[in-house]
C-alpha cells in the first residue's frame, strides 16, 4: 500500500465534487457521455481536468471552460484553473477514477451531488448539497 492521503489531498477531493461530471443543465456533456459510454462508467480525474481545461481528448470542446467561466467570478474561474492544473501535472493524479457519479442538481432537485474517487488504494466518497458554492471553492 502507499502513503495514505493527507489531509490537503482529502480536501481536494472533497473539492471535486463542486466540478459536474453530470452537468446541472439538462443535456449530457461530452464528460458524462465518456462517462456512460465510451468507458464502463467512469471517467479519470484527467479526463476531468482536461474537459474543464479544452484540451487532450476535449481539445476543442469549450463547454466545460465555458461553464466555470459562467458560473465563477474571474478570481474563482482562475483558482479553479490553477486547481485542474495542479492535478493535470500529477500523473498519479490523473489516474484515479471518477465511479458511481449520483446528480441531483437540476432545478426543482435536491442539489446533493456524490460520487467515489478510486485511487487504486482507497475509495472516498465525494458529495455536496446544496450549499453556497462560493464559500466551498476558496
Amino acid at each position: 500500500m502507499t502513503t495514505p492521503l493527507g489531509d490537503l489531498e482529502l480536501k481536494d477531493i472533497a473539492k471535486l465534487v463542486y466540478l459536474d461530471i453530470q452537468h446541472s443543465r439538462k443535456e449530457d456533456t461530452h464528460l458524462f457521455k465518456l462517462y456512460k459510454i465510451k468507458n464502463p462508467d467512469f471517467v479519470t480525474l484527467g479526463d476531468v481536468a482536461d474537459y474543464y481545461q479544452a484540451k487532450g481528448r476535449f481539445e476543442g470542446i469549450t463547454e466545460g471552460i465555458e461553464y466555470l467561466r459562467e458560473k465563477y467570478t474571474e478570481e474563482e474561474f482562475n483558482q479553479w484553473m490553477a486547481f485542474l492544473d495542479k492535478i493535470d501535472r500529477n500523473p498519479e493524479y490523473r489516474q484515479w477514477k471518477i465511479t458511481n457519479v449520483e446528480s441531483k442538481n437540476l432545478r426543482n432537485e435536491s442539489g446533493f451531488v456524490a460520487f467515489t474517487v478510486d485511487t487504486g488504494d482507497a475509495k472516498i466518497i465525494a458529495f455536496r448539497g446544496s450549499e453556497d458554492q462560493v464559500q466551498i471553492c476558496v
